[in-house]
């Protein structure tokens, strides 16, 4: 199993792909699904977003049909559901609880094996357990407040987070991180996996990571490396260092 999921679109050959996704994991995206039939012939574990944050931020200034909008994203994942582990069900960009639970009750059920719902972080926390008591796999998106990742307010929402799934209720569902493969993240919290475009992005950025480096193909590999090394803890790890920070917590008072 894999931790990671590498988003795209890459472009600079077939090579390229393959280095990206082969024998790991790609996130294609409905708002970019350019590539999808090359990487689906990759050995690789493949999953679809709803890409509802770009398409959101694509047509801000002008109105969306939603309801279309998401019927061609079902078919779309129709299309593919046979290759792929899971998708991210459709939610609502800065929309209420309501709206968001909503679009979780409209899955087909015929989909709902590999349905993944959207918890975003300025929800509540209730919202969140009932999605992990519902769903095998829930996907964490950080906005408002923890939009930053790594931030000391995005820390303290992930802690409240997982502390409610985890210590409170120890409930057996996975975690994904959305746009959270940065490894200064990733380690800290038990993820069961998490993605990011970040290889995609900074492949042809030659001046900015890794400048000496100028071969796109060499490319891709440090920057896969450099991410990939990185695993979260397992749960059972991270709830036993919980306990553990909570113990000198507790001596440090006496």
């Amino acid at each position: 199993m894999t931790a990671h999921y590498h988003g795209g679109p890459l472009w600079g050959g077939d090579e390229l792909l393959k280095a990206l996704y082969g024998n790991g994991g790609a996130l294609v995206s409905f708002a970019r699904p350019d590539q999808i039939k090359k990487i689906s012939a990759l050995d690789c574990k493949l999953v679809l977003d709803n890409g509802a944050f770009s398409t959101w931020r694509r047509d801000a200034d002008h109105a969306v049909d939603w309801s279309a909008h998401w019927t061609r994203f079902y078919q779309w994942v129709l299309q593919w559901y046979h290759r792929i582990e899971w998708f991210i069900i459709p939610d609502v960009i800065e929309g209420t609880e309501q709206e968001n639970d909503l679009l979780v009750s409209r899955v087909p059920s015929a989909m709902r094996h590999k349905a993944v719902p959207v918890w975003h972080s300025d929800e509540s926390i209730e919202r969140l357990v009932r999605l992990c008591e519902q769903f095998e796999r829930v996907a964490i998106g950080c906005c408002g407040p923890h939009r930053s990742i790594r931030s000391a307010a995005w820390r303290k929402r992930m802690d409240e987070a997982f502390t409610a799934i985890y210590i409170d209720r120890q409930l057996p569902v996975k975690i994904h991180g959305l746009r959270m493969l940065d490894g200064r993240a990733l380690s800290q919290f038990p993820f069961d996996s998490a993605d990011s475009t970040n290889v995609a992005i900074n492949t042809p950025k030659t001046q900015i990571k890794f400048p000496e480096v100028t071969d796109k193909l060499h490319r891709v590999g440090i920057l896969r490396a450099a991410i990939e090394k990185v695993s979260p803890p397992t749960v059972y790890a991270w709830r036993h260092k919980q306990k553990l920070n909570r113990r000198e917590e507790q001596l440090c008072l006496l």
